[in-house]
């Protein structure tokens, strides 16, 4: 297979607030998954057979003991969204952005979402949930992205201009928030 030409941004800067394991709070980035030392480790191996570049947006550099291109957000607040922002202007081009916490993203969905990347400012992800942190954003995005950040504007606005590409239901749209839905991604990648 061919890989992919538009650049694929992990999406890392979030609190992992929900994620807890014996109590203490932990980054669900460096959880092991797999035959990986981490979830972040399983996710830029995924998708650097997708995408001739793979960077990492997150707030500072991981050790993943491979190569890694890291976009780095230095603002205090967090927000998925900031990291999509500083990506694209960071890029100047159309991006795919998927976050570290959607491991089980098949990838026939990922070639769906990419397929239509020039087709809208944002393309996402739709099943009867709206999954915009996970498609194609367009550099003419930025700038309403970060007005959407800075007034703590709703991204729904944005969203109705964009393309929304149906996906099915299913397990492969979870994230792993919580240790126990971390837990039942890895039961399903072991089969």
């Amino acid at each position: 297979m061919t890989k992919l030409k538009i650049p694929c941004v992990i999406l890392t800067g979030g609190k992992s607030a929900r994620m807890r394991v014996g109590g203490q709070q932990c980054d669900k980035a460096l959880l092991p998954f797999g035959n990986y030392p981490s979830l972040l480790a399983y996710q830029h191996a995924k998708m650097s057979a997708l995408f001739e570049r793979v960077y990492i947006s997150c707030k500072e550099s991981y050790n993943l003991q491979v190569y890694a291109s890291y976009i780095l957000d230095c603002r205090s607040d967090f927000s998925p969204l900031l990291g999509i922002v500083r990506s694209l202007y960071a890029l100047q081009q159309t991006i795919f952005v998927i976050p570290v916490d959607m491991p089980l993203v098949s990838v026939q969905s990922i070639l769906k979402l990419c397929n239509h990347a020039h087709e809208a400012g944002v393309v996402y992800a739709k099943s009867s949930e709206r999954f915009y942190l996970l498609g194609c954003w367009q550099m003419g995005m930025a700038d309403a992205l970060e007005d959407t950040l800075e007034s703590n504007g709703s991204v729904a606005s944005l969203l109705e201009g964009g393309l929304a590409v149906e996906v099915p239901e299913g397990v492969e749209f979870s994230n792993c928030n919580t240790y126990r839905e971390y837990q039942r991604a890895l039961k399903i990648l072991n089969g």
